[in-house]
């Protein structure tokens, strides 16, 4: 990871403490006093609150992102927060326990399971959802947090403190870590000029290749306008279904050309997902 890289990623965790911190400046101090337990019982609460709040409130972020597919009759491809996965396989959703380290802190993917309608729309529907839960329900868990009082006052006040710092923290950064937060990729797909056409042409390759399960049905126009992109990684992904497209068809001359210029982007792709891509 590049000192840019990590500069972005800091400064989504700062905008992030920040919310918090300024909310628990200000807020008064009896009420800052709900926050710590009285018994036995509200103890164990307050630290299972401090283990399973945070992740919870990541979860609600990513069902936003979850419930906006689903409702227009996308499929899941897969949702993990923490340990807990679901993932699509042979028509199938299971369960599985997730070892990635990259998706601990929680992601979503789902697919439209025809190219038809407006995928800008669909997508960008997608991607607002997510920030729209964590201020919805950052709200509903500090409103039960102020106006009830109960062994989970705890869990109530730490759902409702993250869940709206991570609405700050996918709205005001650019990028955390390797990849754009939503409120970037959403004014990149809705931008009317070259970079919007980049995106869609990102959604359509993406979602072609994953509805046939090959490549072959690509446009290579549409990728090379990929790889003009001014972000690393989103070029890679341009070359990478270049990559796959002449690897389908059997042009090992071109796929083993497009492979060397796939190894200069390696450094730069976490090595799980890259194993996952199968660049031989």
């Amino acid at each position: 990871m590049n000192k840019k890289m990590i500069i972005e990623s800091l400064l989504g965790i700062v905008i992030g403490g920040i919310a918090m911190f300024t909310f628990l400046h200000f807020i008064p101090k009896e009420l800052l006093m709900k926050f710590y337990p009285k018994g036995d019982f509200e103890t164990f609460a307050f630290f299972v609150s401090l283990l399973v709040g945070p992740f919870f409130a990541i979860a609600l972020h990513e069902l936003g992102h979850l419930t906006a597919g689903l409702l227009q009759k996308h499929q899941l491809q897969l949702f993990v927060v923490a340990f807990f996965g679901l993932k699509r396989e042979n028509q199938r959703v299971r369960v599985f326990f997730n070892k990635e380290m990259q998706y601990f802190g929680g992601i979503s993917a789902t697919s439209p399971i025809n190219l038809e309608g407006n995928l800008k729309i669909q997508f960008a529907r997608i991607l607002g959802a997510g920030p729209l839960f964590s201020l919805l329900f950052g709200g509903v868990f500090l409103f039960l947090f102020y106006y009830f009082d109960s062994a989970w006052n705890g869990f109530n006040g730490i759902v409702g403190l993250i869940s709206i710092a991570l609405f700050f923290a996918t709205t005001i950064p650019s990028k955390s870590g390797l990849f754009f937060t939503d409120r970037k990729r959403l004014q990149r797909l809705l931008n009317k000029g070259k970079v919007g056409e980049i995106e869609l042409a990102l959604l359509q390759a993406s979602f072609q290749m994953l509805l046939d399960q090959n490549a072959k049905n690509l446009e290579i126009n549409k990728l090379q306008l990929i790889q003009t992109d001014t972000e690393a990684v989103v070029q890679f992904w341009g070359f990478f279904f270049e990559y796959a497209y002449y690897k389908d068809y059997q042009n090992t001359e071109k796929a083993t050309l497009l492979k060397n210029n796939l190894l200069s982007y390696q450094t730069l792709i976490p090595k799980s997902i890259w194993k996952s891509l199968a660049i031989d």
